[in-house]
């Protein structure tokens, strides 16, 4: 099974990479700026005594030399940055100068400069360690599907085609029981739920009674869509991966009909036909059509209960395919 995104891979290196050199370098320039305003400035008068230009291709710099005096010293011909169009040789001018080093001249930087800068770096320091977070969570899933039990046809016979009956427990209330019996009403395969929780994956014993097999899934709920102004949910996490995705990397295809105010299920594992289900009242055994009726509501949240034509040598495929159907409720008009 191989499921793979190495464009989306790429795509969140390139913003992990991004975010975390945006936000070194605006740390950097922050603390530039709080070393600067540290600094004591105060006002004198220079002259401009030469204004050099210098031609980069299409780029034209001016670099300002002043002279000026502060308490009796006098500083020739230092560099002055701030450089405008209406300056000449010769002009008097208004500059800064650092109080402890007066021979530096320079700006002052707005105070509120710095914390600007520091914050936005955290944002996107943040914003570094989320796409992280994300990265990581998303390889997990990838690493989940890809290491999920892979459902191979070995073993498994294509033949006569046989009647079984999809049903829940009517019983059980909280600790859901799911089970999928034969004509005499022998349970083939079940799921019990032995663990339930709000917001937590649910613990269900998935056991095989064909193959004598019992295996534990965690399932959680997902995908929710507003339909009419219910929210409902359209699929659920199977062992941490999406139930959807789990059916793609394992060929498993599943076609929807409407039939009457029901509707069927064609259900292919790797292109063969394996099961034909469809939505049926809570008796779904008894032969009396007119007790035995497709369920009538126009909207459905829950089929609980579904005639099968089946191929017993893939029970687990059919019962997983009828359990999310089960469990996770949508409107018809989803289909």
């Amino acid at each position: 099974m191989k499921l793979s995104s190495i464009a989306n891979g790429y795509r969140r290196i390139f913003i992990v990479i991004f975010c975390f050199v945006m936000a070194a370098l605006l740390g950097f320039a922050g603390v530039i700026v709080a070393r600067n305003s540290q600094k004591e400035y105060a006002e004198t008068q220079a002259t401009i005594v030469e204004i050099t230009t210098d031609y980069i291709g299409d780029d034209i710099t001016h670099d300002v030399y002043v002279d000026y005096e502060v308490d009796g010293v006098a500083y020739n011909h230092v560099h002055y940055s701030g450089y405008k169009d209406s300056y000449t040789e010769g002009q008097t001018i208004t500059i800064l100068y650092e109080v402890d080093h007066p021979e530096n001249t320079g700006e002052e930087s707005p105070s509120w400069l710095k914390y600007l800068l520091f914050a936005v770096a955290v944002v996107f320091l943040a914003a570094g360690v989320a796409a992280i977070v994300i990265q990581v969570r998303n390889s997990a899933k990838t690493k989940a599907v890809m290491n999920a039990p892979d459902i191979t046809d070995a073993g498994r016979e294509i033949g006569e085609p046989k009647k079984l009956y999809f049903s829940l427990d009517p019983k059980t209330h909280v600790k859901l029981h799911f089970y999928i019996e034969d004509e005499s009403k022998n349970v083939l395969y079940e799921a019990r739920m032995t663990k339930h929780g709000i917001g937590v994956p649910h613990t269900y014993v998935f056991t095989d009674h064909m193959n004598h097999t019992s295996a534990t899934h965690k399932v959680g709920l997902v995908n929710s869509a507003e339909v009419n102004g219910w929210k409902v949910s359209q699929g659920f996490t199977f062992d941490g991966v999406d139930i959807a995705r789990y059916f793609e990397a394992n060929h498993i295809d599943v076609q929807y009909a409407v039939e009457g105010k029901g509707f069927r299920l064609a259900v292919s594992h790797n292109g063969k036909r394996i099961a034909d289900a469809i939505t049926a009242s809570r008796h779904v055994h008894e032969e009396d059509a007119a007790k035995h009726k497709i369920e009538s509501n126009l909207m459905r949240f829950n089929n609980y209960y579904f005639r099968i034509e089946g191929q017993p040598s893939y029970i687990d495929v059919i019962f997983l395919v009828l359990f999310k159907e089960a469990i996770s409720p949508r409107a018809d008009s989803l289909l």
